[in-house]
């Protein structure tokens, strides 16, 4: 679910939503057990009710803000984008990858430099080698290429930060 808060004139006004993404609109099975819902979920995937390719997370980990879109973020799926309407109310637009240069899910907290304009993210796997990448995105959105960062062992990522010269990731 994402909040917004909109101040004018001495007034604010609330909205949240959450993220809508295809598995949402087709439906959720609340008060099942999450292995009922995980299993029915890859089920309609393997009959092709719901496309993997248009999203599969539920974008309610992180948000970031990155040449000009609001980005929700989740660790098993691509980002959405999400925009605030001249209501003041959110709207997913989609589930967005770059311009096609994504092809892999973000850690969600990735970092804006505030003085370069790029944003910072990393991608783990924890199944194969490489386990660990690190890419960029120039102000303008362009993917730099991955950096395989050498680990020994998968492991999850879930945030890291950046100095003027230094990416630091905590071992997790």
């Amino acid at each position: 679910m994402v909040h917004a808060v909109s101040i004018h004139d001495g007034l604010a006004s609330y909205a949240c939503r959450f993220t809508e993404m295809q598995h949402f609109a087709i439906g959720e099975l609340h008060g099942h057990s999450s292995i009922a819902r995980l299993l029915l979920f890859y089920a309609r995937i393997l009959f092709g009710i719901v496309d993997h390719t248009q999203g599969t997370g539920i974008s309610n980990s992180g948000l970031v803000c990155f040449n000009r879109r609001l980005l929700a973020m989740f660790e098993d799926d691509l980002p959405y984008q999400v925009c605030i309407t001249p209501s003041n109310d959110l709207e997913t637009v989609s589930c967005y990858d770059f311009q096609g240069q994504l092809r892999s899910a973000m850690i969600v907290h990735p970092k804006l430099d505030p003085v370069s304009g790029k944003l910072f993210d990393l991608f783990y796997d924890v199944v194969q080698k490489p386990y660990l990448k690190y890419y960029s995105f120039s102000p303008d959105g362009w993917k730099s290429p991955d950096i395989e960062i050498p680990v020994d062992e998968p492991t999850m990522m879930h945030d890291f930060a950046i100095t003027d010269r230094f990416m630091v990731i905590p071992n997790q």
